[in-house]
């Protein structure tokens, strides 16, 4: 029986490695990382400081561009693009959520939330989704406070909004619960899981905190810029049992570095 053609990936990436620095002071954050991430899916990506989560991220938002390797997003070769098409496509199709917010302070949440449509020409109907988003997030009755009116986990939800009004093809949270205490990243939590859940996102979560990547459906193990194994939180029964496997991972791959 016949299927029908396969569906390609939102995020593809193929043999992606990235280094910084010259010579003696060159580091390798990536090294022939491949990976795909379905529609509706939140990844969780966990590693060590320094493994090359944020540059994976980076990479796939086309932020910067990879030594070797390709990174594909709704079907787009990113380094197939100009700097102008680049900056359009990455406005339309990736959502970026930052530890710290980034709102403009000026602005009403509201308005946060308006600028990326008015950034794209985006006008008329399409102004009725800030409502609905507000309501999603929470954040009617804020709608016209300015950030600097707004507590730490209202920021973070109104920044969570910006990334999804125009409905872009994966939503990337680098560290979104970074300073958060641990009501509202556990409020943070439950939107993102919602999101893919139940609106069809496709979410990846770099984080460092287990109890962050429990809320994922898969969790990738960065180290040195490999990923040496992957996980899935369904498997564990708390954040303190994946977080030791984390660790057994992470101490499992540095004896074997040590006896190659």
């Amino acid at each position: 029986m016949n299927s029908g053609p396969e569906v390609a990936p939102p995020v593809s990436v193929r043999g992606l490695s990235k280094s910084f620095g010259v010579g003696p002071n060159k580091v390798r954050a990536l090294r022939d990382v491949s990976l795909d991430v379905s529609a509706g899916e939140h990844l969780a990506v966990i590693g060590p400081s320094g493994s090359g989560k944020s540059t994976l991220l980076h990479l796939i938002a086309g932020l910067t561009f990879a030594d070797a390797g390709t990174v594909v997003v709704a079907g787009q070769d990113l380094a197939d693009l100009g700097d102008h098409a680049l900056t359009t496509f990455r406005r339309r199709h990736v959502g970026m959520v930052f530890q710290a917010y980034n709102l403009v302070p000026t602005l009403s949440v509201q308005d946060n939330l308006r600028l990326p449509l008015l950034l794209d020409r985006r006008h008329g109907p399409e102004n009725g989704r800030v409502e609905t988003l507000l309501r999603v997030l929470g954040l009617l009755d804020r709608q016209r406070h300015r950030p600097d009116q707004l507590s730490g986990g209202e920021q973070q939800r109104a920044a969570v909004g910006r990334a999804m009004i125009t409905n872009p093809t994966v939503i990337l949270a680098d560290e979104p619960t970074g300073n958060l205490d641990s009501s509202s990243s556990r409020t943070l939590c439950e939107l993102l899981h919602s999101l893919a859940r139940e609106h069809g996102r496709t979410i990846i979560t770099v984080t460092h905190d287990p109890a962050v990547a429990m809320w994922a459906d898969r969790v990738m193990v960065l180290k040195d810029g490999r990923i040496v194994d992957t996980l899935r939180p369904s498997a564990f029964a708390s954040p303190a049992e994946l977080g030791a496997r984390f660790l057994a991972v992470i101490a499992r791959d540095e004896e074997a570095g040590a006896c190659a």
